[in-house]
């Protein structure tokens, strides 16, 4: 196993605590693809239907189970190897106790790596839609200029208030028309679009129907 002489030296940060039998002091380097944390798989910890995980800040000292790195082919040992985790073997050596995060949430595991919640793919934003327009069809036309737009799924955002009454409003008529069939309210969702396209490229200044 890599160890080095030399502890890292810690400001403001995690309270630290001395190193008791069965664990070792060891520190993280930075993520290779910049996430803000590193998650170290624990079996030890893991319970029915869940996959528990140490959570890991770059440039912090953490105390960790020895049992981690019992087996050469461990995850913590391949970390090791990678350069992402470095024990530290330096008499006196203190480290944080580090959180444990359940990895089969997998919108609490992206949003403690990345800084900030997933952002949401189209199908999950029209999904969301559902149970407000119940049809399908609308919710996807809702979702597509409100993405286009860079707006927001809140009725309470008058833009985004603006455009569903829009599309519903067209939805709506349509089956008044008996036009339905045709979906216009698709349709109109590119009108929508192409009339953001031309405000913002200064061809009209207010947006008629």
């Amino acid at each position: 196993m890599a160890k080095t002489k030399q502890s890292p030296t810690t400001s403001a940060g995690p309270r630290e605590y001395d190193a008791q039998p069965g664990q070792l002091v060891v520190f993280v380097g930075p993520e290779p693809r910049g996430h803000r944390v590193t998650f170290l798989h624990d079996e030890g910890l893991s319970r029915f239907l869940d996959q528990r995980a140490h959570v890991l800040e770059p440039g912090v000292a953490y105390l960790l189970p020895a049992r981690l790195f019992a087996k050469p082919n461990s995850d913590a040992n391949r970390m090791v190897q990678s350069g992402q985790l470095t024990v530290v073997d330096e008499p006196g050596a203190r480290g944080a106790i580090p959180d444990v995060v359940n990895m089969s949430d997998s919108y609490h595991v992206a949003t403690l790596r990345d800084g900030h919640p997933p952002v949401p793919t189209k199908q999950q934003r029209a999904e969301g839609w559902r149970g407000t327009v119940i049809d399908g069809s609308l919710a996807d036309a809702i979702v597509t200029v409100l993405m286009e737009l860079g707006l927001p799924d809140d009725l309470r955002d008058p833009r985004t208030e603006e455009i569903v009454r829009d599309l519903v409003a067209t939805y709506d008529r349509s089956f008044i028309e008996h036009r339905a069939f045709h979906q216009p309210w698709a349709a109109r969702s590119q009108e929508l679009i192409a009339i953001h396209r031309a405000r913002e490229a200064g061809l009209v200044e207010t947006e008629g129907r």
